[in-house]
Parts: structure tokens; C-alpha cells; sequence
């Protein structure tokens, strides 16, 4: 059976028909304040996400900032890179990591950043799973020339290992464990996904574009 590449998936089409995060924003915020979410799904649920995430993407385009070290590493940077998010507006992981991204985008001129409806994209979506399941914000980084260089996601590993030992016998999370995630998110104040944020970005270029 052939294997399909990420050539072959044209990731600058994909690209094309992204929303930067600006676009991203100004979505979430229009379907948080008339009642909707993203995606097939409008149950009440999901909206809520939707309004939640809106104030919580807010508060940590407010709050958050890279660190000195994290600055200077990005400035390094030779080769351009596009990173590419797969994502639906209700999605609680996004809220506290697209604005870390965002960030770091915004710190060198050699990251651009969009971000692409996850249940609009499901080819895209099963070609690049989240620990096997189509986990997101799904984060894929490559070059101009369309290869795939990297990818993260869904969450911050430590974060990934703790919601994977707290799934009960039929592999759900239980309603409790849902808001110790949002305290990790607010105690780790966004260091470990800008920490494996830069260490991805810098893995993906060759010591010669550093």
C-alpha cells in the first residue's frame, strides 16, 4: 500500500484556505458573543466552551510574555517556518496554548501563523493524530516549499501524561479531572508550552540556519 506524504497532502493548500490568528480571533469573539461555536456541532455545551475560551484566550494575550532567553533563541532563527493549527473554537486546550503561539510568532519574523478548522480538514486531521486520536490544537510546522518539518499536540507532555493515568476503566475523563486541567493551565502560567514550543522550533532547523 502507497504511503501518503505530507508532500503528496499539499500542506500550501491547506495553508492557503487558514485563517491567521487574527481572523481566528475575530471568529471566536463574533461566535461567542451571538451564541455559536465552530464546527457541526452547536449543542449547548460547546458554545459555553466557545464563550469561556473567548475570555480565557483573552486574558493570556494579556498575560503572557516569553522570557529573555526565549527572545534571543528565536532571533537565531535563518529559515522560515509556517506553523499550522488545526483547531475548532471550543476547544478549552487552545484557549491557554494558541496565545503562547501566538507569542512566540510574533517574535521573529521567520514564524508565520494560521489556523485551520479541524472538522473541515479531516484528512489532514488523521494524517497527523494526536497519540492517536484527533487531539487538538494540533500544531504541524513546515517549510515554504510545503515539508513537513514538526509537529505538537494536543497538549503540554506533562499535562498529556497526567490526564492519560486519570481516564477511568472506559478510557473517559472524569468531570473532576476537566478542571484540574484548567489549574494546571493557571499554575504553569503557559512556560512549559512556550518551553516545548522553542525547543520544537529549534530541532526542525539545521544548524547551519540557526
Amino acid at each position: 500500500m502507497k504511503t501518503e506524504t505530507s508532500e503528496e497532502l499539499d500542506l500550501n493548500t491547506y495553508w492557503d484556505k487558514a485563517l491567521s490568528y487574527a481572523e481566528y480571533r475575530e471568529v471566536l469573539k463574533a461566535q461567542a458573543e451571538s451564541g455559536q461555536t465552530s464546527g457541526p456541532a452547536q449543542s449547548e455545551s460547546l458554545i459555553e466552551y466557545t464563550h469561556l475560551n473567548n475570555r480565557r484566550s483573552k486574558r493570556w494575550e494579556k498575560k503572557f510574555q516569553l522570557e529573555a532567553a526565549e527572545r534571543e533563541r528565536l532571533q537565531t532563527l535563518k529559515a522560515p517556518q509556517r506553523w499550522l493549527v488545526l483547531n475548532e473554537s471550543w476547544c478549552g486546550d487552545a484557549a491557554h496554548t494558541l496565545p503562547v503561539m501566538e507569542k512566540i510568532a510574533e517574535a521573529t519574523e521567520q514564524i508565520e501563523l494560521k489556523v485551520l478548522w479541524r472538522d473541515e480538514n479531516l484528512e489532514l486531521m488523521d494524517r497527523f493524530l494526536s497519540h492517536g486520536t484527533r487531539g487538538i490544537p494540533k500544531l504541524l510546522v513546515f517549510n515554504e516549499q510545503g515539508t513537513l518539518l514538526g509537529e505538537w499536540g494536543s497538549r503540554p507532555a506533562p499535562l498529556h501524561q497526567f490526564v492519560q493515568d486519570s481516564r477511568d476503566k472506559a478510557g473517559k475523563i472524569p468531570a473532576g479531572v476537566k478542571e484540574e486541567i484548567q489549574q494546571w493551565y493557571n499554575a504553569d502560567k503557559g512556560r512549559t508550552t512556550a518551553k516545548e514550543l522553542s525547543d520544537l522550533l529549534v530541532s526542525t532547523c539545521p544548524e547551519k540556519d540557526r
